[in-house]
Parts: C-alpha cells; structure tokens; sequence
C-alpha cells in the first residue's frame, strides 16, 4: 500500500512528461513515468505481469481523469464567456458611510465601485463577473453568485 501510494504521488508530480508523450495506452506507463533505478527502490520489478498491468491501468485512468477534468474546468469557463461573463479582478475594498464596504473591481478599461446587495465577501482576486452601470454578477470561488448594486465607475 504505501508503494502504492508513493508510486501515485511522484505520477501526480511526473504528469507534464507523462503528457507530452501523447497517446500512451498501449505503452507502459511505469517505464514512461519512472526511470529502472526509481521502479526498483519502489519495488515495481518484483511484481507479476498481471500485478504491472494493473498498476498502469491505474496510472492511466488516473492521469487521463486529471486530463479530462482541465478540458472539462475549459469547457466551462468557455462557455460561461459565450453567456457574457468575463474575467474581473477584485482589487479591494471602500468603507461605506454604515460601516460596510463597497468592492473596488476593475474589468477592461473600467472599473467598478459596487455596493454588496447582501452581506458578501469576496477575497481580491480574479473571478468570472457580469457587469453593468446597474448591477453586476460575480461567481465566488464556492461556485455561487453574489449581486451587487454599481454605485461608481472610474
């Protein structure tokens, strides 16, 4: 088990090698990812040919879901852009008058002063907004989106 475990996480780490050989299925995964020294000290020599090709039936399915999952994050931030949303950049915060705070984002060329419909906090970063000279989107990090009043643009 800790072999196994151990094997998994130099793959985790060996993932750019592993594809920038393109289609390797019918190749061996072990040989690819893991020089003869390193399959040694892991062990991987003393296991029978059914043993082997499990082990890259795992390797493979594991670095072709980590694959298919980046097409997948692509594929919907694609089509989140074709819907209007596009990148915006929290720089910060101004303190309001009740002692709330309006967010400071900025999307090219402007960049907004907005007012929080309901108490949010957004971190400064990059997410994905829908914005307008009177309310504007913004999806969190958790996935969920928070509404805003446009109070100012500069």
């Amino acid at each position: 088990m800790k072999k196994i475990l151990i094997i998994s996480i130099m793959t985790i780490f060996t993932i750019p090698v592993f594809l920038s050989f393109g289609n390797t299925k019918s190749q061996d995964i072990i040989d690819i990812l893991l020089r003869p020294e390193e399959q040694k000290h892991c062990g991987i020599p003393k296991l029978n040919p059914i043993e082997r090709k499990n082990l890259n039936n795992v390797f493979y399915s594991l670095l072709n879901g980590l694959a298919s999952r980046s097409k997948l994050e692509e594929s919907a931030k694609l089509y989140l852009e074709n819907e209007g949303w596009e990148e915006v950049e929290v720089i910060g915060t101004r303190a309001m008058e009740e002692g709330e705070k309006y967010l400071i984002v900025y999307c090219s060329p402007w960049t907004y002063i907005l007012e929080p419909k309901t108490y949010s906090s957004l971190d400064p970063g990059k997410y994905l907004g829908q914005m307008s000279y009177t309310s504007c989107e913004i999806i969190d990090y958790d996935g969920d989106i928070v509404e805003f009043w446009t109070e100012d643009t500069e």
